[in-house]
């Protein structure tokens, strides 16, 4: 593993530190690639507004779910509110709601169409997330189970062991897999976004990529090692059970827009 990307005198740069602003750059770039090419009604100015609030809201976000669900010994007012602003474990569930609800928020305060403004930002936010897990992965953490060996066998190419633990046992590596999930959910509705928003209106690129991400996640989170907290009950993990509340809303929206769709095209 890689932790520290950097290293000068008393400068330090952590690599996932700065995978998080790669990832936050690439976002930028690709969001506004699609905005230029799909939405041209919306101002440059608009854009960076929404991407702004965005990243504040990711930013909150991520630290208030992360402390919620990982930090018990937060147990009052004072420490949650102080906690809040130190830099600290973040949850990329948390940043996605909390990204989602500012960029909205300004969206619906400029009076643009919210539908088109989930579908301009979501992706950029996937490969946002796709670039962090490469830091999780050079950090060490976000780590995967261990790959069971029979006595005698060699563990397959892809298990990795993580020289941060000493202890010379294979992991699976579920941050290179979430990572390589994510891109290609990025991928694919990039080249077909065009079309997908042209047949089924806009909000069905929002569906697919939260709904896509959503179940790989829920997979993913099996074989996940480190300890994540709990949220509601340990039958799942928190990330499990978000990841099915996404399912669930995402299976919501795309009913409302079939419904929407059908409305609005002509009798026969």
């Amino acid at each position: 593993m890689h932790p520290i990307l950097f290293e000068w005198g008393s400068f330090v740069l952590p690599t996932w530190h700065a995978a998080f602003l790669l990832g936050a750059f690439s976002a930028y770039v690709l969001i506004n690639f699609i905005r230029q090419r799909h939405f041209p009604q919306i101002t440059e100015r608009d854009f960076g507004a929404i991407f702004i609030g965005g990243y504040i809201g990711g930013y909150f976000g991520a630290r208030i779910l992360s402390i919620v669900i990982e930090q018990p010994e937060v147990d009052t007012i004072g420490k949650f509110v102080v906690s809040v602003f130190e830099l600290g474990p973040m949850t990329f569930y948390g940043g996605f709601i909390g990204a989602w609800i500012g960029g909205l928020l300004v969206a619906w305060r400029k009076g643009l169409n919210l539908p088109d403004a989930t579908d301009l930002t979501i992706l950029g936010g996937l490969l946002g997330l796709a670039i962090g897990r490469l830091g999780c992965f050079f950090n060490g953490d976000d780590y995967g189970k261990v790959f069971e060996v029979a006595a005698g066998e060699a563990a397959p190419i892809w298990a990795f062991v993580m020289p941060n633990f000493q202890d010379n046992l294979p992991r699976y590596p579920v941050q290179l897999l979430e990572a390589g999930w994510a891109f290609l959910i990025v991928i694919a509705l990039v080249i077909g976004f065009g079309n997908i928003r042209r047949t089924f209106g806009a909000g069905l690129v929002t569906f697919l990529a939260c709904d896509t991400y959503a179940v790989g996640r829920f997979l993913l989170e099996f074989f996940r090692g480190d300890d994540r907290g709990v949220l509601f009950s340990p039958l799942f993990s928190p990330s499990q059970w978000i990841s099915l509340g996404v399912m669930m809303v995402g299976t919501m929206l795309l009913a409302l827009l079939m419904v929407a769709r059908k409305k609005k095209s002509p009798a026969r």
